[in-house]
């Protein structure tokens, strides 16, 4: 049995102190509702005698104003009922133990479930109160209880009931007698399972029409009665005892709503962490909306931000209006890490911006091409669907819970914590641009969040900011906080296209559409490449890395395009400069194209010669043939040809003016040259009749 320290030293009137130092020793002291409590035994048995002695409850009442009836039901309980010299009865109760101090009644409410406590802390306190009284006197002491206390109304016949049981059976009578039939139900097995599956089927199916559709199969399948059957909440309670909350809420809800009221979760120790180690990265969308460049539309802005897991200090961030993609990692990045340095790890999501390639490399891992990789940076990433595992996630509730509440854009998280003027506000033009909310976040984040007292866990008691400072300079010494050249760190954080044909001097990039050039790229006609550019500024120039090697090639830029007409002097002068660069180009083709040496026929068929000879291995001998070689001579039928082509030779060889045909003259008409026939006849013709 146990006791309250307290009351066992009201009892020697001696303090709690005293008490303890004096009585307890070595004995084990125990929580108690009300205060701490030690073991009955453990004390001395003087001690233990008077806490088990009756102690009087002494209530004065007026003999001239107290009712007949109270001092009767006193005497009735085997109270002592005297008069003293006041003219006041005092009513001694000698039948039980003083109510304070009953160590039986202490360790049947220990005992006693939670709903069954609730029982009795309301209505003792009311009861005690009101001990003794009755008709008119109970009447008017429920009525101005109930006065005090709207919201916890009793009524007089309860009140009375009450009194009887304290009066019958001690406090331990006003215990709450709930829970004596857990585990027993009246509900049919068949009936209970439709419910049941109903019920775990989705939070659209309440509980009365899971019931009416039981109830109704029941009836309908011959094996009950609708008038027989328990009602809901019989229904209701035995589905709480054969389902936790945990089930139900995951099969109505869903698994976001498990994780979030239910799922266990694992207890981090941050002790060997050190500060800039370790960083965590998230979008948020706030929970405003905002106006972009004067327009009425309206959009709700995304926040970036990387987190220092061991202080919970924001290091670096972008507010962004479009949906967040990894070009925002990248920016949040270098913003933070041109600051304060790179980690050694980071935990991130399992979306494919944070999985792009160019950045962590994905599940598998590119170091080559992508920046954590060559960072030297370990990339994890967190438990798919559980936003618990990432320790940003509170500091993101913070945000929009610290700060977009108090914007005049604000729509809230949901449907139900939009506010009713919501859309006139946005209508009037009221709300923030997203400039200013820009500069609100941003003073907000550095100087709010990061400087906010944490009032849990190992960061008790200090602010983000403090608990970088003090571990920063020991991170440093440690190399674990490690710094990057700005501009290196620039090109690092630069995103990637997809693989790209170098052709016609230029790579074309048709998803952003751009098309990059420079004089050399001639040089690597065909190759395949990608190129790394500044997200933020596409027309920025742009680095040329091999596809394969990721071997750097070249820096180029954004080819311009000139207007059609080159009507005024900005657009000639850039048609002129194209027209140069064209020129300039093919001219270096042709140079490079012309060989330095002239070769002529006759060295190139020596090299053949040279070569053929060194392939088959010759040894310069000549090879047989009929003129080296006794091979017997052939006269054929063409002898007779070859003697007569020799004949007509000498022939042809003789003076021809044996004949007379050099003094033959040649009119002059008759060498004319005519195109076709006809035009010969007419001229002959003319010539005739002439």
């Amino acid at each position: 049995m146990t006791i309250l320290i307290k009351e066992a030293a009201a009892l020697l009137k001696i303090s709690e102190y005293e008490f303890q130092k004096e009585y307890c020793g070595n004995a084990t002291l125990v929580r108690m509702r009300g205060g701490l409590g030690v073991q009955l035994s453990a004390l001395p048995e003087s001690v233990q005698g008077l806490c088990r002695q009756p102690q009087p409850s002494i209530m004065p009442i007026d003999v001239d104003t107290a009712p007949k009836n109270r001092a009767l039901k006193s005497v009735e309980t085997g109270n002592h009922v005297t008069r003293n010299d006041g003219g006041l009865l005092t009513i001694t109760s000698v039948a039980a133990p003083a109510a304070e101090l009953d160590v039986a009644f202490r360790e049947a409410y220990d005992l006693a479930p939670v709903y069954n406590k609730k029982e009795y802390d309301f209505y003792y306190p009311i009861v005690r109160d009101c001990v003794g009284l009755s008709g008119q006197e109970l009447k008017e002491f429920v009525e101005n209880y109930n006065q005090n206390n709207p919201g916890k109304a009793v009524t007089v016949a309860t009140i009375y009931r009450k009194c009887e049981k304290l009066r019958s059976g001690g406090k331990i009578a006003l215990l709450g007698k709930y829970g004596k039939n857990r585990g027993k139900t009246s509900v049919p097995d068949e009936a209970y399972g439709i419910y049941e599956a109903l019920i775990l089927k989705n939070i659209g199916v309440t509980e009365a029409k899971a019931w009416r559709v039981a109830a109704g199969l029941i009836e309908h399948d011959g094996k009950g009665s609708i008038k027989t059957l328990p009602k809901t909440g019989a229904f209701s309670r035995r589905l709480k005892n054969a389902k936790s909350r945990a089930v139900v809420d995951y099969a109505r809800k869903g698994k976001s709503a498990y994780n979030r009221k239910h799922a266990p979760y694992i207890e981090r120790d941050y002790e060997g962490l050190h500060v800039g180690q370790y960083w965590v990265s998230d979008h948020v969308q706030l929970d405003t909306v905002c106006t972009i460049d004067g327009k009425e539309e309206t959009v709700r802005s995304w926040l970036t931000s990387w987190v220092d897991v061991k202080s919970g200090k924001v290091l670096g961030h972008h507010h962004h209006a479009t949906d967040s993609n990894a070009d925002d990692i990248f920016t949040a990045f270098f913003n933070a890490a041109s600051v304060y340095g790179i980690p050694r790890d980071m935990l991130i999501d399992n979306g494919k911006d944070f999985r792009a390639k160019n950045f962590s490399g994905g599940k598998k891992g590119h170091k080559h091409i992508s920046m954590c990789g060559d960072l030297d940076i370990t990339v994890h990433f967190s438990e798919p669907y559980r936003p618990q595992s990432k320790p940003i996630e509170r500091l993101q509730r913070e945000l929009n819970e610290g700060f977009s509440v108090f914007c005049k854009g604000y729509c809230g998280g949901n449907i139900l914590k939009k506010p009713e003027d919501h859309e006139k506000l946005v209508k009037s033009g009221k709300i923030e641009a997203f400039e200013a909310v820009d500069a609100a976040l941003n003073d907000y984040i550095y100087n709010v969040l990061n400087k906010r007292i944490i009032v849990s866990g190992y960061r008790k008691g200090k602010t983000p900011d403090q608990i970088w400072s003090e571990g920063y300079e020991e991170a440093a010494k440690l190399g674990i906080v490690r710094a990057v050249p700005e501009e290196q760190l620039k090109l690092l954080c630069y995103r990637t296209s997809r693989t790209l044909t170098i052709q016609r001097n230029t790579i074309t990039d048709s998803e952003v559409g751009i098309v990059y050039t420079n004089d050399e790229l001639f040089r690597y006609d065909r190759r395949k490449v990608y190129v790394s550019r500044n997200h933020g500024d596409m027309l920025e120039d742009a680095y040329v890395y091999d596809a394969e090697t990721h071997e750097f090639l070249t820096k180029v830029e954004a080819k311009p395009k000139v207007n059609v007409l080159a009507d005024n002097d900005k657009d000639y002068h850039a048609l002129r400069k194209e027209v140069a660069r064209h020129r300039a180009i093919n001219k270096m083709v042709k140079t490079l194209a012309t060989p330095e040496m002239d070769i002529p026929l006759e060295r190139v068929i020596a090299g053949l010669k040279a070569y053929t000879k060194s392939v088959i291995n010759d040894s310069g001998t000549e090879l047989p043939n009929i003129h080296n070689t006794n091979v017997p001579l052939m006269i054929t039928s063409k002898a007779e040809v070859l003697a007569k082509i020799e004949e007509q030779k000498k022939e042809g060889a003789q003076d021809l003016s044996i004949l007379g045909l050099d003094k033959v003259e040649v009119s002059k008409k008759a060498s004319t040259l005519y195109n076709f026939e006809w035009e010969r006849d007419e001229a002959l013709g003319g010539l005739a009749a002439g």
